[in-house]
């Protein structure tokens, strides 16, 4: 009887980089995982209710091209305040 090779995928980038983060995570080093996986909670009650004002209000479409102004203000205020870099 032939086998499936189905189960014989090899791993994806992904995964490297999961296994490269926990190494590093037990070396000392702060993580920030923004990698795949499955939220276990909803999301946040104020971000449900603005999308859903935004989906009433607004039409819908691309964003600007070089990013929502006070989202990159925001991320850069992140930046400036965990890694002191403007």
């Amino acid at each position: 009887m032939d086998r499936s090779s189905r189960g014989q995928v090899d791993p994806f980038i992904v995964m490297d980089m999961v296994e490269q983060a926990s190494r590093l995570e037990a070396a000392g080093q702060r993580i920030i995982h923004l990698e795949i996986g499955q939220p276990g909670t909803p999301a946040p009650l104020g971000a449900r209710q603005v999308l859903t004002k935004q989906l009433n209000t607004q039409s819908l479409g691309y964003s600007v091209s070089l990013g929502l102004p006070e989202l990159r203000r925001g991320i850069a205020e992140l930046y400036r305040r965990w890694y002191g870099v403007d």
